[in-house]
């Protein structure tokens, strides 16, 4: 009950703050998910100077993105660590086309403690190590990698207890920063970051420990959306110039 009174408050002030902004600016309104966040705001502020459309940004877990938009967040595209959301919508009649990749999340263990985290990440069982961070897998894609990790290592059972759930990528990086948790399971974005870059050690997770976290973008339906401009910033985030972006943010892109 609690969880539900909470979302609609939150789709409530969505729904209040789009109304607003959109009748003056006549912008476009964009779902994206937590690991995404600190890039498309780059890639966005290149689009609003070449295009002059407005953009208007809302962040979450891809999971908890797609429940709002099921109750009527007014989004005009939504932008997922995984097929699975944006194709459920897709099946529900919510979207204009189908969902369509356009890059792959990378998979890293940040840890802010002195010690090197070594690609066997058996020091994740050593006293030294007292909590570790992971997204909520029911939730979040990357969430859900973690966990493939740990058992494909056959790690899961001596770290469990261990185990801290953060709602998305975005919230288990300020547990990191804030010194909550020991070490944590997250975006290579994140410590590519100027600010962050220098703070702590990090690894990449061998990408064949996990299913490949591929990014998908698909428009939605709006009643008073402005599909034209919609369709225009998802042929941005598919062109050169921002998948170049995506790249310098720590994802893997065709380009």
């Amino acid at each position: 009950m609690k969880t539900n009174i909470l979302l609609i408050i939150s789709i409530f002030f969505i729904t209040i703050n789009f109304s607003c902004t959109s009748a003056n600016n006549k912008g476009i309104r964009i779902a994206v998910t937590a690991n995404l966040k600190l890039a498309m705001d780059s890639i966005t502020q290149v689009f609003e100077k070449e295009t002059g459309i407005k953009v208007e940004m809302s962040s979450a877990s891809s999971g908890n993105l797609t429940a709002q938009i099921r109750n009527g967040a007014p989004f005009d595209v939504f932008l997922s660590a995984d097929k699975k959301y944006p194709l459920a919508l897709y099946k529900d009649n919510l979207t204009i086309g189908m969902p369509l990749f356009f890059c792959e999340g990378i998979l890293i263990v940040w840890t802010r403690k002195d010690f090197v985290p070594d690609s066997s990440l058996n020091f994740l069982a050593t006293d030294e190590v007292k909590k570790i961070a992971i997204a909520n897998p029911k939730n979040a894609p990357y969430g859900i990698a973690a966990l493939e990790v740990m058992d494909h290592l056959k790690l899961y059972h001596s770290i469990q207890s261990k185990l801290v759930y953060a709602e998305n990528v975005s919230q288990l990086n300020q547990y990191l920063v804030g010194g909550m948790v020991d070490v944590g399971f997250t975006s290579k974005s994140a410590v590519l970051l100027p600010q962050l870059s220098k703070k702590g050690n990090w690894i990449e997770i061998d990408s064949n420990l996990y299913n490949p976290i591929n990014q998908y973008i698909v428009q939605l339906k709006q009643k008073n959306g402005d599909e034209s401009k919609a369709k225009k910033y998802i042929d941005f985030i598919l062109g050169e110039r921002a998948q170049r972006i995506l790249k310098d943010f720590g994802y893997k892109t065709k380009f």
